[in-house]
């Protein structure tokens, strides 16, 4: 059921919430994309994403893919570190110039640290090199 409550079915219009199931299908791209050759796991997001702050010349796409960038969150960024909506009507442009603004949490590496920054980063990346947007690579 799309909706128990209501007794909706699910059809094949209905739309489901991924949330973090969607990094499973990023981080699967991206892999892809270093399979054949496009990108490199030890690509500078700098290099790949010329917009983000020379601050995070240093992150990497492995650093992206395993939680250890060390970059702001964005989770903290739109939301707020309780859950209460900073705004709601944020555009990803929005964001990643708030979190551009904000200083590393720890240098890439040297920590692990679960992040929502890093699976819009690798979605932005295969933007970039595919060309078109990120549900269309699917």
């Amino acid at each position: 059921m799309a909706n128990v409550e209501f007794s909706v079915p699910v059809t094949g219009d209905t739309v489901h919430q991924l949330a973090s199931a969607t990094k499973i299908f990023t981080g699967t791209a991206i892999m892809m994309l270093v399979e054949e050759g496009k990108l490199s796991l030890e690509d500078s997001v700098v290099k790949l994403l010329p917009e983000l702050p020379a601050a995070w010349s240093n992150v990497n796409v492995q650093h992206l893919l395993t939680h250890t960038a060390g970059v702001p969150d964005w989770f903290e960024a739109a939301v707020g570190p309780r859950g209460n909506p900073l705004d709601a009507q944020a555009t990803r442009d929005e964001i990643i110039k708030k979190i551009s603004a904000m200083p590393v949490e720890f240098q890439p590496g040297e920590k692990w640290s679960y992040n929502q920054t890093g699976a819009v980063l690798l979605g932005m990346i295969i933007e970039k090199i595919t060309g078109g947007p990120f549900e269309d690579f699917f």
